[in-house]
Formats: structure tokens, sequence, C-alpha cells
């Protein structure tokens, strides 16, 4: 498994810090039972003054005669703590309990994600994604074939509404990963956020390194990489470019230059040379992108990616006219 580096990052913290949580939370527990109740208080104590006579044992002349002699006591005082932390729900052992026994709460096991990890990482990739889930949840409930028209377009030869339908039963097909490079054209609006929140929300379900990016996000990140001073590669590039799945959302809505134009192809070119799935949403014909970006963007959209016109509801159709 993969892991998104600046996901995994945050991920660790979160797990560290409920592990130092547990411990803080337990430890001020203790501090008032300590307070509060005087028989665990004894009991306690008890156990400081025989470890402080163990310590002494080693100048005895007899230390293992001094040991027999302890040891009753030392698991009598052992024995009533444990008596009270249990009665009260606490680890009698007076420690934090592991919270997985499978990974002991290292998080890894055998060098691979343990399913504690995965959850908290999980959750901080939704965070991260939480701009574009905003917009469209990408739960599967979230689809509507109704909002789509039924009527037979001219064009396509079939309706909107079994265009979409036919799109996301092509997207539920997927374990985790598209299996090609998708190209969603079309005016912006409902259906292209709700296939491509999908996808994201499939591919991180999965526990898959999957990055959403705008493209005007992208386009200021390697205009200031250009122009730029720092030997140290920028991070959400390297996340773009290494991603086992780019959601490039948008392409066409940002300033674009001759620079950003070829560090886009160069983006593509790279991944689909690694293999990388990308995903790429924009509003432009494949004319305007011929124009504003260079011919050969257009022949690797045209060649390598998959593309499908995604219709407007109707609602959205009606507000437009």
């Amino acid at each position: 498994m993969k892991l998104d580096p600046k996901i995994a990052r945050s991920a660790r913290e979160k797990f560290e810090a409920a592990k130092s949580d547990r411990r803080s939370d337990l430890l001020a527990a203790l501090a008032r039972l300590r307070a509060e109740n005087a028989q665990y208080a004894a009991a306690e104590n008890e156990q400081y003054a025989v470890g402080a006579e163990l310590a002494g044992a080693v100048l005895a002349p007899d230390p293992a005669a001094v040991l027999a002699r302890l040891q009753p006591r030392a698991e009598a005082a052992a024995a009533q703590k444990a008596k009270i932390l249990t009665a009260l729900g606490l680890p009698a052992s007076g420690e934090p309990e592991i919270a997985c026994p499978r990974c002991r709460d290292e998080g890894f096991v055998n060098g691979e994600p343990c399913v504690c990890f995965r959850r908290i990482y999980r959750e901080e990739q939704l965070r991260e994604n939480a701009r574009l889930f905003r917009l469209s949840g990408g739960e599967k409930g979230d689809f509507r074939p109704e909002e789509f028209s039924a009527e037979p377009d001219p064009e396509r030869g079939v309706s909107d509404r079994k265009l979409m339908e036919s799109v996301v039963r092509r997207i539920e097909g997927f374990a985790g990963l598209p299996g090609e490079d998708l190209l969603f054209t079309g005016e912006s609006g409902i259906g292209k956020k709700f296939l491509t929140a999908r996808i994201l929300r499939i591919a991180v379900d999965a526990g898959e390194y999957a990055v959403y990016a705008p493209a005007y996000a992208l386009a200021r990140r390697f205009e200031t990489e250009r122009f730029g001073r720092s030997d140290t590669p920028d991070e959400e590039l390297e996340r773009a470019r290494g991603a086992s799945l780019l959601i490039l959302d948008e392409l066409g809505t940002e300033q674009t230059t001759a620079y950003s134009a070829a560090a886009f192809l160069d983006l593509i070119d790279s991944r689909l040379a690694d293999g990388r799935i990308t995903v790429i949403t924009t509003s432009l014909s494949f004319g305007e992108i011929a124009v504003r970006y260079n011919p050969e963007t257009l022949l690797r959209l045209r060649e390598r990616f998959k593309p499908y016109s995604i219709p407007l509801t109707q609602a959205e159709k009606a507000a437009r006219q």
C-alpha cells in the first residue's frame, strides 16, 4: 500500500496524539483516585515502601531472604490496587491498555499500515479533500438520475439520464482506482462534480494514494516553482506527480502561461509513463484546448484518455436559458 506522505504524516501525528491522550486520561484518573480513595493510596504507598526495601536488598547479607520476605507484601499491595482499579473499570495494571492488539498500538504490522492506522489515514484523506466533498459528497446515494433529462439527445442518440447512469455504473465497478485515464468535458455542473467526488471517495475508501488538485492551484505552484529559489521540491506538485490517482479538476480555469501549459503536459506525460491514473475535468472544447495549451496536450487527451461529455441537469439547463 502506497501512502501519501503528507496524509501519512498527519495521520501519524493524530495516531500518536490519541495514544498520548489515552495515557494522559489514565494518569488523570489515577491522580483523582489517589486523592479520593484512601485504600488505593495506602496500597500504592505500600508498593513504594516495598520497592525502596527491595532496592536496598542488594546490600543485605542475604538478598534472597529479603526478597522472600518482601514478596508477599508486594503481591498483596498489587492485588489490592488491581481490585480497586478493576471495580472502577480501569486497567488492573495501572498502565494504558493496548487499543489495537493486532499492531500493539504501533500502527504498522510487518511494514504495512494496520487497520487502526488506515482508519485515521482515511479520515485525514477526507479532511484534505473537503473542498471537493463540500460541493458533492461523492456518496453512492448522491446520484439522482431523475435530475437528468430522459429525452434522447439528437447528437448522442441516448438521453442524458441513460448516459449518466452508464457512466456511474462504470465508476461503481472500479476496484479502488479507475482502470484507465478519464476526461470529463462539458459545462461545469452537478454531474461532473459528483463523478469526480465519487471516483475520489472510492479510491480513498480503498486506501489509495489519491490527490484532488484544482488546475488553478497547480498552475500557481508551477509558476512559484519556476521562479522560486528553494532547492526543496514543492510538496503539492510532488504529490500530484506521485499519486496513484490524480484528479485534475477544471482544466482551463487557471491563468495559463506558456510555462504552465508546458508544465501541465509534462505532468500528464510523466504520469502516463509511470502508469498512474489521471482524471481530468474541463469545460473547454478540444479546439479550445489545442489553442490554449498546445497540440501535444490535445493529442495526449484524445489518444490516451477515455472521454465523456457530461450533461447538465434539467434545472441547470433551465437556469442557463
